[in-house]
């Protein structure tokens, strides 16, 4: 039976179905939502298998190679599947990531690895659409991805769009996750194409009733009992669904003392849909600030990741900057960002990196 599912959904995907589609095609056949995740886990193993004799991985903190199925460097304990390395601090935390961040273009483009040693308050980075891979993806995206923003069109005034505070998704449902989601795109229905509809390809693999790491988890307490207290640190980008682009350090800490967590959080988000774009500001100045009555501070070390969901909940699949039109950032050795358009995968799912029992919902994956 598991052999036949598996044979249908390759064939649907070659077909051009959705995921979406696919599982609701079998669930209405009866097939029961166990089963077809284990269909899809079936997949995602032989696609790993495959890719392992394809090419080889690099940890990006040791440099140890592993195969693309490894969640853990098992030299130094990097974890890519969700949070990332556990780094034990005598005080108060390590470096917190920041990066002030600007300009977000609607046609997949942003920064990897920032590093922020020379990094202004505020950047600007003016960034041109690329016609060319708009027009290459567009049928892709439309396919795939019902959510639209109005951008482009009629003369109209940027606005400035608050960001909202941090809250517990702690044992929330899926379906009050969608409720709460869309609440945060109703605040400015104005700015989306239709209804709203938050994608199964990036919030379909939340579980009911189950913890998220928490803020105080990630920057104080590591992982473990403690890694969901706090605010849910993933609502920093749920709750601000047109943060299309957020930073986070994707480093979890455990702190031996006092500790209050510190974290980027942008400031607020300038949206002028009318040239397709977003300014987003990061309060920089005050982050470093802060980080400099810590015991041990290296604003060299500073490297930060990019959560990219909400970009890939409105279609936007891919990311590209013009570094000549850019600065304040510099290209990592092994990325390719600045050579080329790169997907964004970015969803949410359970995950263990938490290590809680049972696991948490988080975003997943880290890319480089």
């Amino acid at each position: 039976m598991k052999e036949k599912v598996v044979d249908y959904i390759t064939k649907s995907e070659k077909a051009g179905l959705t995921e979406k589609e696919i599982r609701e095609k079998l669930a209405s056949i009866g097939l029961t939502s166990d089963e077809i995740c284990t269909a899809y886990e079936d997949i995602k193993r032989t696609k790993d298998k495959k890719a392992m004799t394809e090419t080889q991985e690099y940890c990006p903190k040791c440099g140890q190679q592993y195969t693309p199925w490894d969640t853990r460097c098992w030299k130094c304990g990097f974890d890519r599947s969700g949070k990332k390395t556990i780094t034990e601090i005598p005080m108060k935390p390590a470096i917190a990531a920041f990066a002030a961040i600007a300009l977000l273009a609607f046609a997949f483009y942003a920064i990897q690895n920032i590093n922020l040693a020379n990094i202004e308050e505020k950047i600007v980075e003016h960034v041109e659409t690329s016609s060319k891979i708009v027009d290459q993806r567009r049928e892709t995206t439309t396919k795939t991805q019902g959510n639209k923003l109005l951008v482009g069109g009629e003369q109209a005034s940027p606005i400035r769009i608050e960001i909202n505070p941090l809250v517990e998704l702690d044992y929330k449902t899926k379906n009050q996750i969608y409720e709460l989601r869309k609440s945060y795109v109703e605040e400015h229905s104005s700015l989306i194409d239709g209804t709203y509809q938050p994608s199964d390809n990036v919030f379909g693999q939340i579980e009911d009733s189950k913890p998220w790491w928490g803020i105080r988890g990630q920057f104080c307490d590591g992982n473990g009992e403690k890694s969901i207290d706090g605010l849910s640190e993933e609502s920093r980008f749920m709750a601000n669904p047109f943060l299309l682009l957020g930073v986070d350090e994707g480093t979890a800490y455990i702190i031996h003392g006092p500790c209050e967590p510190i974290f980027p959080m942008p400031k607020h988000i300038i949206w002028d849909k009318t040239n397709s774009k977003a300014e987003v500001t990061y309060g920089y100045s005050e982050f470093i600030k802060e980080k400099k009555t810590m015991p041990v501070f290296d604003i060299d070390a500073i490297k930060l990741d990019f959560v990219s969901y909400n970009a890939r909940d409105f279609g936007y699949n891919y990311i590209y900057v013009n570094s000549e039109l850019s600065y304040g950032v510099e290209p990592t050795e092994r990325g390719q960002t600045f050579s080329q358009a790169v997907e964004l995968k970015n969803y949410i799912h359970t995950g263990g990196s938490c290590g809680y029992p049972g696991g948490c919902n988080n975003a997943s994956p880290d890319q480089p």
